[in-house]
């Protein structure tokens, strides 16, 4: 092949024809409205997740709340002598801090518990029994520890922090070897997570 051949061969593509363009025009489209539905689905997946999530911890949090043993717990942490319908709905009984404190010691340095300690520790196994729920939830990643923290941080504060002074020391302390004793694990858990160690 002569020198003015090789110099005159065309390396240019040649055109493409317009139904190829306009095919491969189509394609990318194409390709581009998928790329934009799966997007667009899986953002809706994940608000309708969150959506869901939150309408599940709003409900379990309400049981939680509307649960007599809660119910009770709570404001047998809210008052040094708190006035609760320990066995019927209309019949107050006065429970004071220094009876509770009682009621709560372990059943190897005590055994002979009254009525109302007795009824005591029933409400408060209840209660953690209750509250070792969150903990579990929040292990299975079906709730998230953020859901939770404003619904249940005023009272894990009363029961696990040493600095908050609505219960004294002595009354944390014999709580804390109750849950430790008892094997409410989960509680234990649950106080970590909020920041709380209640190992004695």
């Amino acid at each position: 092949m002569s020198s003015e051949n090789i110099f005159s061969y065309n390396f240019l593509p040649t055109k493409m024809p317009k139904k190829d363009r306009l095919e491969s025009t189509i394609k990318i489209i194409g390709i581009l409205l998928t790329s934009i539905a799966i997007v667009f689905t899986f953002l809706t997946f994940r608000a309708n997740q969150k959506w869901e999530r939150a309408k599940f911890t709003t409900a379990r949090i309400n049981e939680f709340s509307e649960s007599k043993s809660v119910k009770m717990v709570q404001k047998i942490l809210d008052y040094n002598n708190a006035n609760i319908p320990l066995y019927k709905e209309n019949e107050m009984e006065s429970i004071h801090d220094d009876l509770v404190y009682e009621a709560l010691v372990i059943d190897t340095i005590r055994g002979d518990f009254s009525e109302n300690e007795s009824k005591i520790r029933e409400v408060f196994d209840d209660y953690f029994d209750k509250l070792s729920v969150f903990n579990r939830y929040i292990k299975s990643g079906v709730i998230e520890y953020e859901d939770v923290k404003p619904f249940l941080e005023y009272q894990i504060r009363i029961l696990a922090d040493i600095k908050n002074q609505r219960k004294s020391e002595e009354y944390k302390k014999r709580v804390w070897t109750y849950i430790n004793y008892y094997g409410f694990h989960d509680i234990e858990e649950l106080f970590l997570k909020f920041g709380y160690s209640i190992q004695n």
